[in-house]
């Protein structure tokens, strides 16, 4: 079903008096309506993009700000964990990494890479790229998004297992590469530009339900970890975590729901905003509860 079809009922209803009275010209009515139709969606959604571009602008703005000044002292400490050898350079059979210091990240730089690129989809698809987005959104699919979702999730859940406790700098790439890789494989579900809108293809969802529970098993396991040992979890920690977790979740639901059009879910426009809500949501809890965490941390003086 496109765009048209799913959103005549936006076009006022033509009078008794006005009805064709011909097969010919009830044909040429309908298609006059689908037109109309699809210029209201689409000017909708350019307005609505296009306040997603100022809004996320501010944003990344707003963050940027507050991590070279307030939240400048709001590191994390990141650590390479090498195995260990002897002086010979042989091995022992107690081998274990070595833990050495490699940099203090600011985790306030995550947050503001990913609502930038976040703000650069919304300008994107609201001015040079507009066409080929509505195109996609014709045939039920938005491959640009999942290219935002790829990059910006990839940056989040390093920045989440990095608050929660994990600070291998190999081990929170890889976290963050199979939060991308879950994405990516959610992009190859939706239907190809020479297929119509019901041709989804669910295997790539369904193989993505497996590293989903392996982030979240891995993530979950060093929080516990963490609040089992440390003396005092902050409660903004916490709060992320289950947010991030519910939000993540949501979107896997909401991803199965659009693939098997379920209810309001054959509606493609209606899904393709509840994309942009929860991306935006993850993105703008992820900032502003770490940095409401971490704004109170001293100076140097």
């Amino acid at each position: 079903m496109s765009i048209a079809s799913q959103l005549t009922t936006l076009v006022p209803s033509t009078p008794d008096d006005e009805k064709p009275t011909s097969e010919n010209n009830g044909l040429l009515k309908d298609t006059r309506v689908s037109k109309i139709a699809t210029q209201v969606t689409q000017d909708s959604l350019f307005i609505f993009n296009s306040c997603m571009f100022a809004f996320m602008s501010v944003s990344w703005i707003v963050c940027l700000s507050l991590t070279l000044t307030k939240a400048k002292y709001a590191t994390i400490p990141w650590y390479t964990n090498f195995a260990g050898v002897r002086p010979d350079y042989s091995t022992t059979f107690d081998w274990a990494p070595v833990a050495k210091k490699w940099r203090d990240i600011h985790i306030g730089h995550f947050s503001t890479v990913a609502l930038f690129i976040s703000s650069m989809y919304h300008l994107a698809i609201s001015t040079k790229f507009k066409d080929y987005y509505f195109k996609d959104l014709s045939i039920g699919r938005n491959g640009m998004r999942w290219f935002d979702l790829i990059l910006s999730s990839f940056l989040m859940h390093i920045q989440l297992s990095m608050i929660i406790g994990y600070f291998d700098v190999h081990g929170n790439i890889l976290i963050g590469a199979v939060a991308s890789t879950i994405m990516a494989l959610s992009y190859l579900s939706e239907p190809e530009q020479d297929k119509k809108d019901t041709d989804y293809d669910p295997r790539p969802f369904y193989l993505s339900v497996v590293p989903f529970i392996i982030l979240w098993s891995v993530l979950l396991c060093h929080f516990r970890y963490a609040y089992a040992n440390a003396n005092n979890v902050p409660e903004w920690v916490t709060a992320l975590v289950i947010t991030m977790a519910t939000v993540d979740s949501l979107m896997m639901l909401h991803k199965w729901l659009t693939i098997k059009r379920i209810w309001i879910w054959k509606n493609y426009v209606f899904c393709e905003i509840v994309f942009v809500v929860l991306s935006v949501s993850m993105k703008q809890a992820l900032a502003w509860v770490t940095f409401g965490g971490t704004l109170d941390t001293p100076d140097d003086n």
